[in-house]
């Protein structure tokens, strides 16, 4: 489909929007990383006193502005912020000093840096040192002749809360002065940080991320300028790329939308087996009775144990008790065994006097046995004695009780 203008145009006009087209296209084509840092009427303005063009054209939706100045002008208005960041503790101090000197060290600053050395810097060092990160917000930036009077506006551009005056510049390494502006860069540094993150995801996004914006501004930038050009043949050529992508993410996004769909289902189906199951909380409420019971009779076994424990002490106190006692009545033994052995030791014998002993001993055993058989034959006799007597008594007492009756009659 060719392309046609709605009305008549003046060379003017139709410079001016080739001029703004071309500007938007450097503008797209390379972007600063002030332009994802900043709105969108701050990033164009900066854009522009860098690259010395028009503003690009703003989207209708949003205040046109006409220049930094305004936006300055109109901050000037709003109420002071008041900074609440402990700038005088020196923990605060020594994390934005580590934080400044890491960034620093691995992004290629030129100028030997230390924690030592940001303890107290001088103007100079300080003004590198923002030059530097302000450089990495965008490369092709370039400062006036004197930074002092730079240096606070960009502060104020890259939305800084606080305000930084050109007096702390001119004084950056005075104590008074350097916790304020170290704090400062601290926070430019999260910002260039941020941004560097924000970058790496965009990069491994896919084009049509946040609406297909990166994709549509693009288009729109390449087709616009092939309009003023009037390259028509290259406009149905993007109308055509620009229809095909859109195709080939549909074909994705449908794709996407499947596995989605089926996950759901499949995620609806364990929530309904879910459902089904017991709970989880009765389950877990069941168990934790279990395990209370369980410690109750642990508790109960304890005291036991304890009183056990207790009473085996007592008994091996017992034990060690009688062990001492037989340990001392051993002594005494072998002390009396000693002594025997002493004795005997100091006595004088031969063999006569062995064979003595031995014919003594063996005449009071024949004695002895002859006593015994004595007293066994008189044992005898006694008891005969003894049932013969009984007998006696007996007849005894019959002639009695007979002789009493006798008298009686």
């Amino acid at each position: 489909m060719r392309r046609s203008t709605l009305g008549a145009m003046s060379p003017s006009q139709l410079n001016r929007r080739a001029s703004g087209s071309i500007g938007a296209a450097r503008v797209l084509g390379k972007q600063s990383r002030l332009s994802n840092v900043f709105p969108m009427a701050v990033a164009s303005a900066l854009n522009r006193q860098q690259l010395g063009g028009p503003p690009p054209p703003q989207p209708s939706n949003l205040p046109r502005r006409s220049s930094i100045h305004g936006k300055a002008a109109s901050s000037q208005q709003q109420p002071q912020h008041v900074d609440s960041r402990p700038f005088n503790e020196k923990s605060f101090q020594h994390d934005c000093i580590r934080k400044l000197t890491a960034y620093l060290t691995t992004h290629g600053y030129n100028v030997a840096i230390s924690t030592k050395l940001l303890a107290a810097p001088s103007s100079k060092e300080v003004l590198n040192i923002v030059q530097f990160l302000f450089h990495q917000l965008d490369p092709g930036f370039k400062f006036a002749a004197k930074l002092e009077e730079d240096v606070p506006m960009m502060f104020k551009r890259v939305g800084y809360p606080s305000q930084i005056s050109k007096s702390a510049l001119y004084a950056a390494g005075s104590p008074h002065t350097w916790p304020g502006l170290l704090a400062a860069l601290a926070w430019l540094v999260d910002l260039l940080v941020y941004q560097e993150k924000k970058e790496t995801a965009d990069s491994e996004s896919a084009p049509f991320d946040d609406n297909g914006l990166k994709l549509q501004l693009e288009y729109f930038n390449r087709s616009y300028d092939c309009y003023l050009n009037g390259d028509d043949d290259e406009c149905e050529r993007l109308d055509t790329i620009f229809k095909q992508q859109f195709e080939d993410i549909k074909v994705q996004l449908d794709d996407k939308k499947q596995k989605l769909e089926s996950l759901v289902t499949e995620v609806q189906n364990k929530l309904q087996a879910l459902k089904k199951e017991p709970s989880a909380l009765m389950i877990q409420q069941s168990k934790k009775a279990v395990y209370l019971s369980d410690i109750t009779k642990f508790d109960h076994i304890n005291s036991n144990l304890q009183c056990g424990l207790q009473a085996a002490e007592k008994k091996q106190e017992e034990r060690k008790q009688e062990l001492l006692a037989m340990k001392m009545e051993r002594e005494a033994i072998l002390a009396e065994i000693e002594e025997l052995r002493q004795k005997i030791a100091v006595q004088h014998l031969n063999s006569i006097d062995v064979e003595r002993m031995r014919k003594e001993k063996d005449v009071m055993e024949t004695n002895l046995h002859q006593v015994q058989n004595r007293v066994h034959e008189l044992r005898e006799a006694a008891l005969d004695n003894e049932v013969q007597a009984s007998t006696k008594l007996k007849e005894l007492q019959q002639i009695a009780v007979d002789f009493t009756k006798q008298a009686n009659k």
